[in-house]
């Protein structure tokens, strides 16, 4: 008898120590710098460090999972994981998702995973350009990955052309002559465009098309439920940001 009440005792220390699952859905396809050896083993990445420390100290473990970005936002938005790496704050996001706030209307930097600069890449010798406002010289369209603002930025400028393609697939359309360009987080776009075969017949333009920070907003059901714990993961996640990226991916 004795034995058993040690051994359920030890059986509820178990429990009571073992952290609860933190679930972090990302895109699936092979991105720097989000990157899984052989598709399943996570690769402790700097971004990866940083949120699975964060996750850590607020007495969370970090599971992560890859799907289409698509699935994310909606798996998000359905209270099915309980957080997304990475998004953009925008109005639209701001409803499925909770954010580090400033104000109501406006993300608080401070609390950070990254800081995003969205490239135009383009051929050489296009004659396209962009003041940072508009395009001039776009003929066949341009492209940006599926779902994210910068292709619901082009939408509204009515230049998207939608290829839902893979940034590899679209460095081939511009070389055919068939996308005028392709609009992507320079750090994605420069590790994919380092080992295409003909990257030296493509450019970035000047001017970024869009500045802005990346976060890793929680859902609303984890928020509701550990109201504290939220706003604890934006400020362990700006600590664990300073330790493993303190000059971001550089």
């Amino acid at each position: 008898m004795k034995l058993l009440s040690k051994t359920f005792l030890l059986f509820i220390i178990n429990l009571s120590i073992c952290a609860k699952p933190f679930l972090v859905c990302y895109e699936d396809t092979n991105f720097f710098p989000y990157d899984a050896k052989d598709g399943k083993k996570q690769v402790l990445t700097p971004v990866i460090k940083t949120i699975s420390e964060a996750v850590s100290n607020i007495g969370f473990e970090a599971d992560f999972i890859r799907t289409s970005w698509s699935r994310c936002l909606k798996d998000i938005k359905d209270n099915k994981v309980d957080a997304i790496l990475t998004s953009l704050w925008s109005k639209e996001r701001d409803e499925i998702a909770v954010f580090p706030k400033k104000s109501p209307q406006q993300a608080d930097s401070e609390y950070r995973i990254l800081q995003a600069n969205y490239k135009v890449y383009t051929l050489k010798n296009s004659s396209l350009k962009w003041d940072g406002k508009t395009f001039s010289g776009v003929k066949q369209g341009i492209g940006a990955p599926k779902n994210y603002v910068a292709a619901k930025m082009l939408q509204d400028m009515k230049l998207l052309k939608e290829t839902n393609l893979k940034v590899k697939q679209s460095f081939e359309l511009m070389i055919m002559g068939r996308l005028d360009a392709y609009i992507v987080l320079e750090e994605v776009g420069n590790i994919i465009l380092r080992d295409f075969k003909e990257r030296d017949s493509i450019k970035t333009l000047d001017k970024n098309f869009l500045e802005d920070f990346l976060y890793i907003p929680v859902s609303h059901k984890f928020n509701n439920e550990y109201p504290e714990k939220t706003q604890q993961f934006f400020k362990e996640l700006a600590k664990a940001r300073e330790k493993y990226m303190p000059n971001g991916l550089l």
